[in-house]
């Protein structure tokens, strides 16, 4: 988990889960982002992924996140650093054994960090 502070104060944190694939070796997942109302609106979100992905990168980990969230899909839709592999709507509830789920309306959009 990784932390940002402004003037000492917690603002946001991200979270980092080891991915695992049978066929992708060494990769992470970015499980939540999350930026305090107060802190909202002015990039946060965006520059401590910036840092925690890029740290990782360095060390040749594979990067991906899931999200829902339209500022977010818009956000990684405009980086070049970012490839859309997955766009979609979950499954309605009760079909192939899902859980209903909060999202079903939204468009579910899964990325790869592949900087250019």
């Amino acid at each position: 988990m990784y932390v940002a502070t402004v003037n000492g104060q917690l603002a946001g944190f991200l979270a980092v889960l080891n991915f695992p694939h049978p066929k992708v070796k060494n990769a992470i997942r970015l499980h939540r982002t999350v930026v305090l109302p107060a802190f909202q609106g002015i990039g946060l979100g965006n520059v401590l992924t910036s840092h925690v992905v890029k740290m990782y990168h360095r060390n040749g980990t594979k990067i991906f996140t899931t999200t829902t969230h339209p500022a977010r899909i818009k956000q990684l839709s405009k980086s070049p650093d970012w490839t859309c592999t997955h766009k979609g709507r979950v499954s309605p509830a009760g079909k192939n054994g899902t859980m209903k789920r909060h999202s079903e309306s939204r468009i579910t959009t899964s990325w790869r960090y592949a900087p250019k």
